[in-house]
């Protein structure tokens, strides 16, 4: 949980799918019990659950990039809200109609979603969108995908990094060329400059702060050379 300022306040929950490399889907929610979604792994099973629960408002949903394991529960979620804004990266769009695989057979399930995308929030880049209250920048960083997009709610000093970035350093991470840590440490500097005061929501383990990250030098202020 997490507040700032006398007027804008929020909390965040997260939840995990352990079956996706702790997968996470997040809630952000203000003071008026209003939330936005961040990814829908089969995690948002029982995020809807607590919304329920909690008697919320989900408003909005946003994919941060096109992975089958950040939407393989959407259809629980259009299930319950078939009219949601969902934002995405155009160009990853394609990506929604990927088919589910049995991780052992290597069988073909069926349709990732089968619901229909009724309000589709096509982005082409960089932008800023205003929900629950919160102006919430968007980066547009292909490298993981095409349409890989990290989020921004100054209000909050929050920042999602849409994928693995491990400040324990329990899992390597990523290793690809354009899709590895100091890849997306390289973002979080520009979009944050590495300041203690950010909340960092990466795509799959632990949520943590910045404040940690460069105690435990797993972050650091120097560029690597």
């Amino acid at each position: 949980m997490f507040h700032k300022g006398e007027k804008i306040m929020a909390k965040m929950k997260n939840f995990v799918d352990a079956t996706y490399d702790n997968q996470n889907v997040y809630l952000i929610i203000n003071n008026q019990n209003e939330a936005i979604m961040i990814d829908a792994s089969n995690a948002a099973k029982r995020a809807i659950e607590y919304i329920k629960q909690k008697k919320l408002t989900l408003k909005a949903l946003f994919i941060t990039h096109g992975h089958i394991d950040h939407y393989d529960g959407l259809d629980n979620v259009l299930k319950e809200y078939p009219d949601l804004k969902i934002y995405i990266q155009k160009i990853d769009l394609r990506l929604l109609s990927q088919h589910k695989v049995d991780d052992e057979t290597g069988e073909i399930l069926g349709p990732g979603i089968n619901y229909p995308l009724t309000n589709i929030v096509a982005l082409n880049g960089d932008t800023v969108v205003e929900e629950i209250g919160y102006h919430i920048e968007i980066f547009h960083i292909p490298g993981h995908t095409a349409g890989t997009q990290m989020l921004r709610i100054k209000a909050l000093n929050l920042v999602t990094t849409g994928a693995s970035l491990m400040p324990d350093k329990t899992s390597p991470g990523y290793t690809g060329t354009m899709c590895n840590d100091n890849y997306f440490i390289t973002e979080l500097r520009r979009i944050t400059n590495l300041d203690a005061k950010w909340h960092v929501l990466p795509g799959h383990n632990k949520p943590f702060r910045m404040a940690h990250a460069l105690a435990e030098k797993v972050i650091t202020l120097e560029e690597d050379t």
